[in-house]
């Protein structure tokens, strides 16, 4: 049976977003809503009492609490891995407030407990590169250290007159890109 791909992105702006967007809390609220929005079939088993106050009365009037919020994360999770193949891609997890170790522990959680494919992304704190460093990672200056060399060399060229480097360059650039 071919199972369709359900991808989740979360990504919070450098320094943007309200503290609850920034918060484990924010973090849970933005995945659940990208996951019931791709699979709504999922809302009544994620929450069934809350499910039954919205069909019996138009809503609850009681907030969810950050536990609520991780425990309706991990069965809709749960619920889409079992038809679905999905994928969470989280950037900035060092954008967070909050305990980061957190933050680890569900993404480890996640990935142990289901077969969804995880792609976080932070700047390399040591929290984040202990904590995973069995795990599957790359480092984006790494793979990057030839085009700054080249980016470097080529504005040392347009200082000293010497353009048809930089020419070539971007003709080198160019013929890449696709």
């Amino acid at each position: 049976m071919l199972r369709r791909v359900l991808q989740i992105i979360r990504m919070l702006p450098k320094n943007r977003g309200s503290e609850v967007q920034k918060s484990k809390e924010g973090l849970y609220r933005s995945l659940l809503h990208q996951i019931l929005r791709d699979s709504p079939e999922a809302i009544s088993h994620i929450s069934p009492k809350r499910w039954e106050s919205l069909c019996l009365y138009g809503g609850d009037q009681i907030p969810f609490t950050e536990i609520e919020l991780r425990h309706a994360l991990r069965k809709a999770i749960t619920f889409v891995d079992s038809t679905k193949d999905p994928r969470l891609f989280i950037d900035g997890l060092d954008e967070f407030s909050g305990e980061h170790n957190d933050l680890i522990k569900l993404v480890t959680e996640t990935a142990e407990a289901s077969s969804v494919k995880i792609c976080v992304s932070s700047r390399p704190w040591l929290v984040f590169e202990d904590s995973l460093k069995d795990k599957p990672s790359l480092m984006l200056k790494d793979l990057k250290f030839n085009d700054i060399t080249k980016y470097v060399k080529a504005f040392k060229s347009v200082k000293t007159g010497k353009s048809g480097f930089c020419f070539r360059l971007v003709d080198s650039i160019n013929a890449n890109r696709s």
